[in-house]
C-alpha cells in the first residue's frame, strides 16, 4: 500500500510489466549483447574484423554473379552471340574466383578472430568473477551450472558477432537473388517468403536444444567432478586404496549418458522441425520451376531465364540455410551472452560499501545476533551469535567438528554475509567497508590451503601481490620458520612445486608451512585468521610455530590493534590466548580465559582434560 492508503502502482518493468516495457527491455538487452560482442571482437583486431566483413560481402555477391553469368551464357548460346558468350564466361570466372579466394581468406580471418575473442572473453569472465565480493554464489547450483555453461561455451560466444554479420550478409545475398528472380517474373520474387517455414522450424528446434542443454549442465558438471576425483593426485590415492574408481567411473558414465540422451532427444525433435520447414521450401521451389517452364513453353521467358531460376533457386536455398545456421549460432551466442551479462551485473551490484578500512583497530570486531546458513538455510550453522573480539587480542575458537568455527571465520573475513544480524568493525558495519580494502588488511592460513603448482618463492609471494620482491618472500619464510624448508629444495625459491608439472612434491605439513609463510607476507594485518593451519604438523612443530606467531601477533597488536583469530582442536595451543570462545551447535556456550574456563568445569574443561588424558 502507498502512504496515502491507495495501492502502490506497479513498476512496469520485466515480465510483470506492460507489453511495451517488455519489448523495450528485450530490445535494450539485445542491444547491450550486440555492443558487448562488438567491443570484444574489435578489441581482438579491428582490421581483421573489417576484413572478414569485406570478404563475406564479396562471397554474397559472387552467388548472384554466378547465376547471372549462367543465364547470360545460355541466352548468348541460343542467340549465337560470341561476345555475349565470352562476357558470360568472364563474369562466371570472376565470380568463381571471388568465391574460392574470398572464402579461404574469410575463413582464416574468422578463425583467428574467434581464437582471439575466446582469450579476451575468458579474461573478462575471470575478472568479473573475482570482483564478486563474497562466496555465496559458489553455493548456488544454478549459478554454478550457468558458470560452467559459460566457460564451456566461449567458442559459441566468440562466434556470436561473426554469426550476426553472416546473417546480415546472407540477407544481402538473398536480396540479390530475389531481385534477379523478380526480373524474370515479379511473382518469383515471392520465393523469399519460402524462407519463413525453415526459419520458424529452426527457432522451435533451437529452443528445444537450448533448454535441453541447460537441463543437462548439472549432470555434466557432476560428471566432470567425478572424473577429476579419479584423476587428481590429491584424491587418487584414496580412490585407489578404496577401489572406488570403477564405481565412480560408472556413475560418471551414467551421468554422461543421461545428459547425452537429453540433448539427443532435443536434437531429434529439432531435426524433425527442420525437415518440415525445408519440405515446405522445396515444394514452393518446385512450383516456381513449373511456372517458369510454362512461361518458356509460351515464349514469355527464355531458356536462360529457366536456368537462372533453377540456379538461383538452388543458391537461394543455400543462402537461406546459411542464414538459418548463422541465426542458430547467433541465438546460442545471445543466450550465453545473457549469462555473461548476469555475471557482470552481479559483480557490479552495489551491495557492498565503499568506506575505507581503518588504519588501526581501536575497539575491535563485534557480532550482533548473527545467524547464518549455507544455501537457502537461514540459521543452519550459526544461530544468534553475540561476540566481541577486542582490538589487539588473540582469540581462540574451539569446539567439536561442525560447531560453526570455520563459518564464523568466513563471516568475519567478509567472505559470506550473515542471513540475519550484523558485524561491525570499530562500530562501522562490515558491509559498508570496501571489500577490497578490507581484504587487503587480512592475512589468513587455512587447513585446506591451496597447493599452488608454481615456484616456491611465488607460492609465498601470492600472499600479497603488492610485494613481489624475492626479499619479501625470504623475510616471510623466515618469520614463519619455513626458510629452512625452502633452502633444502633443489633450486631454493625457484623450485617448481607439485608433481603434475614436473615439480617437487611436499608433505602435508610442508605445504601448510608454506601457507603460513604466505600468511606472513602481510606484515601488519588488522586481522590474522588461522583456521586449523597446522593440522598436518606434529605437536612439537605446531607448538614452535604458534610460539613464533604469538610473538608476531603481539607486535602487530601493539602497532595496529591487530586481532588474531585461531581455530584449533589442540587445546595446548590456546592456553595463552586472551580469549577462548567455545562453540557448540552454532551457539556460543562459553567464553573467557583458559584458567577461567577450567575453573568453571564446563564443556571446555571436559574437552581439555579429555585431550590431556589422551596425551598422557
Amino acid at each position: 500500500m502507498s502512504r496515502n492508503g491507495g495501492a502502490a502502482a506497479p513498476v512496469a518493468r520485466g515480465p510483470a510489466g506492460r507489453p511495451y516495457d517488455r519489448i523495450r527491455d528485450s530490445v535494450r538487452g539485445r542491444w547491450t549483447m550486440l555492443t558487448d560482442l562488438v567491443r570484444l571482437t574489435t578489441a581482438g583486431d579491428r582490421w581483421r574484423a573489417a576484413g572478414v566483413t569485406v570478404m563475406a560481402l564479396a562471397l554474397a555477391s559472387s552467388t548472384a554473379g554466378t547465376g547471372l553469368s549462367q543465364r547470360w551464357l545460355v541466352d548468348s548460346a541460343m542467340d549465337g552471340l560470341v561476345a555475349g558468350l565470352l562476357a558470360a564466361v568472364a563474369v562466371g570466372v570472376v565470380a568463381h574466383t571471388m568465391a574460392a579466394a574470398c572464402g579461404r581468406i574469410e575463413s582464416n580471418l574468422r578463425l583467428y578472430l574467434i581464437e582471439r575473442f575466446g582469450i579476451l572473453l575468458n579474461r573478462e569472465i575471470v575478472g568479473w568473477s573475482a570482483r564478486i565480493p563474497t562466496l555465496e554464489h559458489f553455493d548456488d547450483p544454478r549459478f554454478l551450472d550457468r558458470a560452467s555453461l559459460l566457460r564451456n561455451s566461449t567458442w559459441q560466444l566468440a562466434g556470436g558477432l561473426s554469426a550476426i554479420s553472416e546473417l546480415a550478409i546472407a540477407a544481402f545475398g538473398v536480396m540479390l537473388c530475389v531481385g534477379l528472380l523478380a526480373d524474370v517474373h515479379p511473382v518469383l520474387g515471392l520465393l523469399v517468403a519460402l524462407a519463413v517455414p525453415p526459419l520458424l522450424a529452426n527457432r522451435a528446434g533451437l529452443r528445444r536444444v537450448r533448454d535441453a542443454r541447460e537441463r543437462a549442465t548439472g549432470s555434466i558438471r557432476l560428471e566432470e567432478r567425478l572424473q577429476d576425483t579419479i584423476l587428481r593426485p590429491e584424491s587418487a590415492k584414496e580412490v585407489l586404496v578404496a577401489g572406488a574408481a570403477p564405481m565412480l567411473g560408472a556413475r560418471a558414465a551414467e551421468l554422461w549418458r543421461g545428459a547425452w540422451r537429453i540433448e539427443a532427444r532435443a536434437h531429434l525433435v529439432a531435426a524433425a522441425w527442420q525437415v518440415l520447414g525445408w519440405a515446405a521450401y522445396v515444394g514452393g521451389l518446385v512450383a516456381a520451376l513449373l511456372v517458369v517452364s510454362r512461361m518458356v513453353a509460351r515464349g514469355t521467358a527464355t531458356v536462360g531465364d529457366a536456368v537462372l531460376v533453377l540456379s538461383l533457386g538452388t543458391q537461394l536455398l543455400v543462402q537461406i540455410n546459411f542464414a538459418i545456421q548463422a541465426a542458430h549460432r547467433a541465438s546460442l551466442a545471445g543466450h550465453v551472452t545473457e549469462y555473461y551479462q548476469a555475471l557482470r551485473e552481479r559483480a557490479r551490484r552495489p551491495d557492498s560499501g565503499d568506506r575505507p578500512t581503518p588504519a588501526r583497530l581501536r575497539h575491535g570486531i563485534t557480532l550482533r545476533n548473527v545467524s547464518f546458513g549455507y544455501g537457502e538455510s537461514v540459521d543452519g550453522v550459526l544461530r544468534g551469535v553475540d561476540l566481541h573480539l577486542p582490538a589487539g587480542a588473540t582469540v581462540a575458537l574451539v569446539g567439536v567438528n561442525g560447531a560453526g568455527k570455520s563459518t564464523l571465520v568466513k563471516l568475519v573475513a567478509g567472505l559470506y554475509r550473515p542471513k540475519s544480524g550484523g558485524i561491525e568493525v570499530d562500530g562501522v558495519p562490515l558491509q559498508q567497508l570496501d571489500p577490497a580494502s578490507w581484504r587487503g588488511r587480512l592475512s589468513a592460513a587455512f587447513q585446506d590451503g591451496v597447493r599452488f603448482q608454481v615456484r616456491a618463492g611465488e607460492a609465498i609471494r601470492l600472499g600479497d601481490l603488492r610485494r613481489l620482491d624475492q626479499a619479501d618472500a625470504v623475510a616471510a619464510a623466515e618469520r614463519a620458520g619455513a626458510a629452512e624448508l625452502v633452502e633444502r629444495l633443489p633450486a631454493g625459491y625457484a623450485t617448481p612445486l607439485g608433481t603434475s608439472f614436473g615439480g617437487v612434491d611436499l608433505s602435508g605439513g610442508e605445504w601448510q608451512l608454506l601457507a603460513m609463510a604466505r600468511a606472513c607476507m602481510r606484515g601488519d594485518p588488522l586481522l590474522l585468521l588461522l583456521d586449523e593451519p597446522t593440522a598436518a604438523m606434529d605437536p612439537a612443530a605446531e607448538h614452535a610455530l604458534f610460539e613464533r606467531f604469538g610473538r608476531m601477533a603481539a607486535a602487530a597488536a601493539r602497532r595496529s590493534g591487530s586481532i588474531t583469530l585461531l581455530v584449533t582442536h589442540r587445546f595446548s595451543t590456546v592456553r595463552d590466548a586472551d580469549l577462548v570462545i567455545v562453540l557448540d551447535d552454532g551457539r556460543i556456550t562459553e567464553q573467557g580465559r583458559h584458567e577461567e574456563l577450567i575453573a568453571r568445569g564446563g564443556r571446555y574443561a571436559r574437552m581439555y582434560h579429555r585431550q590431556a588424558e589422551g596425551y598422557r
